[in-house]
């Protein structure tokens, strides 16, 4: 750094109070170039950066001047490098409706408790550490984009708690209105530059082998060939590349790793990923991964930090002016990503829906008029469950409902006892059966009636509907799926899919042998374990069709299962690539003899309920009476063989009636 501040070396002098040492110092001289006597080398550089900040006294820490109206401040970088590495730049201020070209820089804001600093007009401004190394790689390439930058942590006021709550009100128009949003990764390592190879190559292979582009939708349905010919390509790639790309995407570095990434994500016109001197394209990036992950086997990527940023630019990919998100849909991309206020899972969400489903906006703006950080967690997930559970405008009816996570007990939930809450703060790790893709109708069409008691302590909905059924017994729980399984038939945990049809065969048995169907329960295992009805989520264009093509490969995948040197072939990869919704939940038997896959808390005499307005049943457990009306807990979501189209409701006894879920 160079110095501008003579007053300070004065004041410097008289605390050393060693003028011979210091009496040749210019004060235009850069600190690198102060004489130090032999002796005393090692004292005077372990201090000297100490010595300058003390020396710069109160007036060290920069004075931001207040902003006007619809103003924000960005930065540049000093004209020249200082030689002792420390970083100056200068801040300027500009109204946000006629703005210089300039980018956005985000980064992992991260818990470090080690703060640094950056000058500017050799004054102070305190940021830690992640912030500091994204803005440094930032300037190693500062060629390659406008010379103006918003950081927030710098060009915010961190002290004044008015301009704080302005600018964060202020982000998506800053966020549009620049040319680019700059994930940094942080420092590059010895192996970043493999990392970035490896991406380039994912893209290649899939550029050479699907013929898309990175504006076409993530991917879909493939031929045989074409997947063989994929897995050729990047099975040839060096395996000490996987380990640097791991290390790229790790949490402690990865930027995406937070919810507020999703207005990064959603609000810039381009987005660049950026680790030291290394930098690609974001659209690039999600270019190749996806091919990988849906199509690559074995998969060398375990990070689940790989999906979630997937899961992030599926919102953005295609033509915005045909994309119609649901809020919902949202809420579960970001419950994997964290936030240190609970409450962010909310907030953050709220302003992304507003863009990209603007017919919402008036809605959300009646129930968040401002973002109430007084607001406890359970109050404002209760506000959000309701809000998506009776407006259509947001997915699914009750889609809250099924995105409750399981706990072990009531006092484990974080946001209170109300049953039909979720806790937006951790993940949901099965797969949500009542999503927007799937094609299910377990109401039939018929209109929710939800009746909300706001004087009921704690707050419970009365629903409308039918109770179809009865779970008489559960078998063995299937653990979720890790990331990167999709094509694993070989891990230890899906010996319970074996288990499981063992446990029908002895449970089911006798009642399809007495008529004479005892061919049909495998089918309908195989169907139930599936989740027959949903979209398919294995890779291939030709997807079995036929119930005898169905039986024939679950047959040789319980063969594959139970018989060792077995050979997995792809159509026996594609069936369990189907298995998904299997997974985080139990197999069950109802009393009226149809299988189930129902949540991992179950129990036999637990009730199944089609609330009128939704797409799936759901497993509830009862809890006694509110007033007249039987009070019910949900359990979860569940899925019903033969009654996901609204057979179920056309049963012999099956009535309509009210029931109290608290």
């Amino acid at each position: 750094m160079t110095w501008h501040n003579a007053p300070a070396i004065s004041r410097l002098r008289r605390l050393l109070r060693c003028s011979i040492i210091l009496e040749s110092i210019d004060p235009e001289a850069p600190i690198s170039r102060f004489p130090a006597p032999n002796d005393l080398t090692p004292f005077f550089h372990s201090i000297s950066f100490w010595l300058f900040s003390f020396a710069m006294g109160e007036n060290g820490a920069y004075v931001y001047s207040p902003l006007e109206a619809g103003s924000f401040r960005l930065l540049k970088f000093a004209p020249t490098e200082s030689e002792d590495g420390l970083v100056e730049v200068e801040l300027s201020t500009f109204p946000l409706v006629n703005t210089p070209p300039f980018n956005v820089l985000s980064y992992r804001w991260g818990l470090s408790t080690t703060w640094r600093y950056l000058y500017c007009h050799g004054q102070k401004i305190r940021l830690r550490q992640s912030a500091l190394d994204a803005i440094v790689a930032v300037r190693s390439q500062k060629s390659q984009y406008p010379e103006l930058l918003w950081v927030d942590v710098v060009c915010t006021n961190q002290e004044d708690i008015a301009e704080i709550s302005t600018m964060v009100s202020l982000s998506r128009p800053i966020m549009l209105a620049a040319n680019c949003t700059i994930m940094s990764m942080g420092s590059q390592t010895d192996v970043t530059q493999l990392a970035f190879d490896l991406l380039a190559d994912l893209a290649l292979a899939r550029m050479s082998v699907l013929n898309d582009t990175s504006e076409s939708p993530l991917v879909g349905p493939v031929s045989r060939p074409a997947l063989e010919e994929y897995r050729r390509l990047v099975s040839s790639n060096v395996s000490t590349r996987w380990p640097a790309l791991e290390d790229l995407l790790a949490s402690d570095r990865n930027p995406f790793e937070r919810t507020w990434a999703l207005g990064d994500v959603v609000f810039s016109r381009h987005l660049d990923i950026v680790c030291g001197s290394h930098r690609m394209a974001w659209s690039q990036v999600c270019y190749g991964l996806d091919a990988y992950v849906n199509l690559g086997h074995p998969n060398m990527i375990r990070n689940p930090l790989a999906y979630s940023m997937l899961d992030l630019y599926s919102l953005c990919n295609g033509d915005p002016k045909k994309r119609s998100v649901s809020w919902s849909r949202v809420l579960e991309i970001t419950r994997p990503l964290t936030a240190t206020e609970p409450k962010d899972k909310i907030f953050a969400t709220i302003e992304a829906i507003k863009f990209l489903n603007p017919a919402q906006a008036q809605t959300l703006a009646e129930a968040f008029p401002v973002y109430d950080y007084t607001l406890m967690p359970s109050q404002l997930f209760d506000r959000s469950a309701k809000l998506i559970s009776t407006d259509s405008g947001f997915g699914p009816f009750l889609c809250a409902l099924s995105m409750v996570e399981e706990v072990k007990a009531v006092q484990d939930r974080a946001i209170g006892p109300s049953s039909w809450v979720p806790d937006w703060s951790i993940p949901l790790e099965r797969y949500r059966l009542n999503s927007d893709d799937n094609p299910f109708a377990a109401a039939d069409g018929r209109a929710i009636l939800l009746i909300i008691d706001p004087a009921a302590m704690p707050m419970s909905l009365t629903f409308r509907g039918c109770i179809v059924d009865e779970i008489a017994h559960v078998a063995g729980y299937l653990m979720p799926r890790r990331p990167g399984d999709k094509f694993d038939i070989g891990g230890a945990n899906n010996i319970i899919f074996a288990e499981w049809y063992e446990w029908a065969e002895a449970i089911a048995g006798p009642q399809y042998s007495a008529a004479g169907q005892r061919n049909l329960l495998l089918l309908h295992w195989a169907e139930t374990i599936r989740a027959h009805g949903k979209l398919s989520v294995a890779p291939f264009s030709q997807q079995i069709q036929s119930s005898d093509e169905l039986a024939k490969t679950a047959r040789a995948w319980l063969d594959y299962l139970e018989t060792e040197g077995q050979e997995a072939t792809e159509d026996v990869r594609a069936f369990y690539a189907e298995c998904i919704p299997a997974h985080g939940r139990r197999f069950g038997l109802t009393k009226r003899g149809h299988f189930c896959l129902v949540p991992e808390k179950s129990q036999p005499g637990d009730h199944i309920f089609v609330p009128f307005g939704s797409k799936v049943p759901f497993v509830v457990t009862g809890k006694g009476y509110t007033g007249t009306r039987r009070s019910y807990g949900n359990v979860g979501e569940c899925y019903l063989h033969g009654a996901m189209f609204g057979e179920a409701l056309t049963w012999p006894g099956v009535v309509e009636l009210d029931i109290v879920i608290s």
